[in-house]
């Protein structure tokens, strides 16, 4: 009994040293790709750092970074279901929160954008930056859905 035990321990953290890899070409994305998309659906340009500095773990920037580069490369599906992994760990994350808005905008579902906007702006605590970038993020998610 206490093998098993032991070998599902070590089946669990086998699974999250899994996730805070990043696979080789998937750092973080050219500005300029993500804001070129944005531009086109006539998303609100972001003026919110990448990566700023923020507390969560390893297998959490790992997630968000491979979001990130598959959001620029269009893969917004791919990009979506790494930031609900994200934030099945960290669900509390603005940044995440706020990076899966912009993914839903991108793929067109305004209403889900606006909500999870409004959802970063509200986790956004003292972060003026990201709670404003959301705000303006859900105004031009219900505009481009009336």
């Amino acid at each position: 009994m206490r093998f098993v035990a032991l070998v599902g321990i070590w089946v669990f953290c086998a699974g999250l040293a899994g996730c805070s890899a990043v696979p080789i070409g998937m750092g973080e994305p050219e500005e300029a790709s993500s804001k070129d998309q944005g531009a086109e659906l006539g998303e609100p340009e972001s003026p919110l750092p990448q990566s700023r500095q923020r507390q969560s773990s390893p297998a959490v920037d790992a997630l968000l970074g491979q979001a990130r580069a598959l959001r620029a490369e269009g893969q917004h599906e791919l990009a979506a279901v790494k930031l609900e992994r994200a934030l099945r760990i960290e669900p509390r994350g603005a940044e995440l929160w706020l990076e899966l808005a912009r993914v839903r905008y991108d793929m067109g579902d305004f209403a889900a954008a606006a909500q999870f906007a409004d959802r970063a702006r509200r986790l956004a605590g003292n972060d003026d930056d990201l709670a404003r970038v959301a705000e303006q993020l859900a105004l031009a998610a219900r505009t481009q859905g009336l």
